[in-house]
């Protein structure tokens, strides 16, 4: 299928979506019946059924027995919203599909995404919930990181109680109510001739954590991912280290530079937005500028980013920096926004994202060259994540306990 058809299946698909909780615009629904118009009646009356909250709402009630109300707004609030495009398979050249049966595919993972939502949320609290017969399940990440201090010390944030939890120097270390850490001057001049002191906050497989700067910089730290950084910064630089994946929103500060270095790779700022993805298992490094500007170098090449631009590094050796402008540059921090975001991404890629967020390992029996496209929240566990994939029916998977088994 051609990429402009399937662009515009997406689109209709996305017109479908929005004319379910009441979201198009006046443009956007002249445009959906215009398209339905050309559709042949029996097509049009079917895709209207399939499409249709009441046939939903039915459907749920018979298969489910639950609170459809509530059940299905719930859906809605925590899958349809965030859900804005559809999870469509991106076909192999060849492998021809009908504009309907596309559009069917669409709708069909529409009711597996809102059904998963509602086993999740509105079970009955009579009797075992539908949802348990996936006996073998992985709940979501969540809020989880161990700080070190300078003395070697650590603390593990997600049991730490809030309030105060450490002194560094002149520097007072506050969990906040809101789950964050930060880093407060406690207005006390540094000692004459003190070192530097550094701490180091790290987020395991299945956890996330922010952290706010002593500068004022907020931190948003992805799964398996470390910051190093001075307990106090200096008055002509501030330099941290990172390993994975965060998103910065950098306080500015024209005499004061900030930058993120990740190995080969090093980021430089005055005060801006943007997210640096730097995991050693990945092909590559990215850093991605969302708003302001920032320098980019590696060995003896550099560029400054303008906003919508992001700057690509190769892990292997004698990689050049590349500078590439994304699609939409804002995609790339929807892991902080409570989603996974796939655009033609492969499954080891899809697979990678997930046994890091869920902690689990991945092993596989056969390749696929499927590529997904779509967004599914990160607030599931893995077994409704792993059931929308499947729904491609283009790859299956087992749960082994923490082991995730993936056929073609």
């Amino acid at each position: 299928m051609q990429k402009l058809e399937l662009e515009k299946i997406q689109h209709i698909a996305d017109l479908f979506f929005q004319r379910l909780h009441h979201s198009l615009s006046e443009t956007d629904r002249q445009t959906l019946e215009d398209w339905l118009q050309q559709q042949a009646p029996e097509r049009r009356a079917r895709l209207e059924k399939m499409t249709d909250r009441e046939q939903i709402r039915s459907a749920l009630q018979y298969l489910y027995s639950v609170d459809t109300s509530g059940a299905l707004a719930d859906a809605q609030k925590k899958i349809l919203a965030d859900e804005r495009r559809l999870l469509l398979p991106l076909w192999k050249p060849g492998r021809w599909l009908s504009l309907y049966k596309y559009t069917a595919a669409a709708v069909t993972i529409v009711a597996v995404i809102g059904t998963a939502a509602v086993l999740m949320i509105r079970k009955k609290q009579t009797g075992p919930p539908v949802a348990q017969h996936a006996l073998n399940d992985v709940a979501p990440g969540g809020n989880k990181a161990l700080l070190q201090l300078a003395d070697g010390s650590r603390i593990v944030l997600d049991s730490a109680m809030n309030g105060s939890l450490a002194r560094q120097g002149a520097t007072r270390v506050i969990k906040l109510a809101d789950g964050q850490l930060a880093y407060q001057a406690t207005g006390e001049p540094s000692s004459a001739g003190s070192p530097e002191t550094y701490n180091t906050i790290t987020t395991p497989r299945g956890g996330q954590y922010a952290v706010v700067l002593p500068d004022g910089t907020k931190v948003w730290l992805n799964a398996a991912s470390s910051l190093r950084f001075p307990t106090r910064f200096s008055p002509t630089e501030r330099q941290v280290e990172l390993s994975g994946e965060a998103y910065f929103e950098v306080a500015k500060n024209n005499q004061q530079p900030f930058t993120v270095r990740t190995g080969p790779m090093q980021v430089v700022v005055l005060g801006t937005q943007f997210d640096i993805e730097a995991y050693p298992d990945e092909k590559e490094q990215k850093a991605t500028l969302l708003q302001g500007a920032v320098r980019v170098s590696a060995g003896d090449k550099q560029s400054l980013l303008q906003p919508g631009q992001q700057a690509c590094l190769g892990n292997e050796n004698n990689s050049a920096l590349q500078v590439v402008t994304p699609k939409k540059a804002s995609d790339v921090i929807a892991w902080k926004n409570g989603l996974f975001l796939f655009r033609e991404d492969s499954i080891e890629s899809v697979m990678r994202q997930v046994a890091r967020w869920y902690d689990v390992d991945v092993v596989y029996h056969g390749k696929t060259d499927q590529e997904f496209f779509g967004k599914i929240p990160r607030n599931v566990p893995v077994s409704t994540l792993l059931k929308i994939l499947a729904s491609t029916g283009s790859v299956h998977f087992t749960i082994e306990g923490k082991k995730i088994i993936v056929d073609p």
